[in-house]
């Protein structure tokens, strides 16, 4: 068995109501947040970051948690991120902006979780969290990286000759991450128009080829934000553009993206440093986000 795989969380005794979201009751224990911060030290991923991670655990903006009956269902609908039906899954509230790491106790792994695993999933939505709270001082530190993604990622999607300042798009795409209530058609609209005005000039396809990409590229992003069961249903549509999301992580960061899928990218500035806490969890700049809000 791998090193990595020993950190042990003890089974739900003494357990009390940490958090109660969208109705959804979440529990968690005094042991468990004592293992928690110990898998980050047992990591060589998050032994740097422990003391940041204890401060947003103290201020109840990171909250682990037990898995507990329904909870499939609610992230589902509520999660913003990587969770999944895994004995370690993560979440990024939006509402409440807070992250919830919820450990599986019944399965069949139980007792024996990887302190790697558990500190990626962590810093993976803990990225959205800083961002969440402290999108200026996020775009702030991130700026640079999130111009060369996204250029490499339109470069190939619209067929660029050259990438003009993008830096209006970059802005527009953050608002998608605010919690409130927004005119869907119209913010879209609003968009199509930005990316039009943008990079009309500058695509080697025709108009009518580039008005089509460009459609079929804000259709996407509406499925996403509708219905992501709708969306998943209709991704190969969609794939050749999400392939360039994943070259744009290569040419970044000089690595490949193994960790998602990408397209959260379309609506989410703050995915590009999820991707990057897990890729390259050493690079400084993971630690400024961190410090944001801790």
């Amino acid at each position: 068995m791998p090193e990595n795989l020993q950190e042990l969380f003890a089974p739900p005794v003494g357990l009390k109501l940490v958090d109660i979201v969208d109705g959804m009751k979440l529990y968690s224990s005094a042991n468990m947040m004592k293992k928690f911060l110990l898998a980050f030290e047992k990591s060589s991923r998050g032994k740097d970051k422990v003391q940041l991670i204890d401060k947003m655990m103290s201020k109840g903006l990171v909250v682990p948690c037990f898995k507990s009956k329904g909870i499939f269902r609610f992230l589902k609908h509520k999660a913003f991120g990587s969770a999944d039906s895994k004995a370690i899954m993560g979440m990024y509230h939006l509402e409440s902006k807070r992250v919830y790491v919820i450990i599986d106790n019944n399965s069949t792994v139980f007792g024996t979780s990887s302190n790697d695993e558990l500190v990626s999933t962590t810093l993976h939505e803990v990225m959205h969290l800083c961002a969440g709270r402290d999108m200026k001082g996020y775009l702030k530190i991130m700026m640079p990286t999130l111009q060369q993604f996204y250029s490499e990622a339109f470069s190939k999607i619209f067929s660029l000759k050259t990438v003009p300042n993008i830096d209006k798009i970059i802005y527009h795409i953050s608002t998608y991450e605010e919690p409130r209530r927004v005119n869907t058609n119209k913010k879209l609209t609003e968009y199509y128009n930005l990316l039009f005005d943008t990079f009309a000039n500058n695509t080697q396809l025709d108009g009518k080829e580039f008005r089509l990409q460009l459609q079929n590229y804000i259709v996407s992003m509406k499925i996403f934000m509708i219905s992501f069961e709708s969306f998943v249903k209709s991704f190969t549509r969609w794939r050749g553009m999400f392939l360039e999301l994943n070259n744009a992580y290569i040419n970044t960061f000089g690595k490949r993206n193994t960790y998602t899928t990408p397209f959260q990218e379309l609506v989410s500035v703050s995915e590009v440093a999820c991707v990057m806490a897990e890729m390259k969890s050493s690079d400084p700049m993971v630690k400024s986000i961190l410090k944001l809000i801790a």
